[in-house]
């Protein structure tokens, strides 16, 4: 599925569930895909969403809802990189399992966020071995890494697996 160069949203939806799929959602005016309920994503897919944002607003992937209770299962790739805003905005829980391949690079957020913006009373869980470094942001509430959020006690991102495996790969 390709839902790219769109002058708005690429993929916006109520739910999003991918079973064995490949979405590409580039360089789209606001988000790549953005849901407003819940977004389930199986080991088996792989989900791209490059240089979105250049609008007004917009990220890579972003989940709306203070409600939703997102996943993504171990196996899946998921790659965010050079977007104009956050790379993955969360409003709700969201939890990438481990095993997931996920790639946050060169993201350029002005104000909140940059690779991650995790919302106040938002949950997120990232995996260890998650490539998320060279995102910048203008102001940062809090967070002193790639992962700023509203409420850092709420933000699982196992940081110092992530960083070891960063710097083993040459990364860091």
């Amino acid at each position: 599925m390709n839902y790219s160069n769109n002058a708005g949203h690429g993929l916006s939806a109520g739910s999003i569930t991918l079973q064995n799929s490949k979405l590409t959602a580039n360089d789209n005016g606001n988000f790549g895909i953005t849901a407003s309920g819940n977004i389930t994503i199986d080991g088996t897919s792989v989900v791209t969403s490059n240089g979105n944002g250049a609008s007004t607003s917009g990220a890579g992937l972003r989940a709306s809802s203070a409600g939703s209770v997102s996943i993504v299962k171990s196996g899946a790739k998921i790659t965010l990189n050079n977007n104009f805003r956050n790379a993955l905005e969360n409003y709700g829980t969201f939890t990438f399992e481990e095993g997931v391949d996920l790639e946050i690079i060169g993201n350029h957020e002005p104000s909140n966020g940059g690779g991650v913006y995790n919302n106040t009373n938002a949950t997120m869980v990232l995996p260890s071995f998650s490539g998320c470094l060279a995102n910048s942001m203008a102001a940062c509430k809090a967070a002193p890494d790639e992962m700023p959020t509203n409420k850092p006690s709420l933000l699982a991102n196992r940081r110092e697996a992530r960083i070891a495996s960063l710097s083993a790969m040459g990364r860091i």
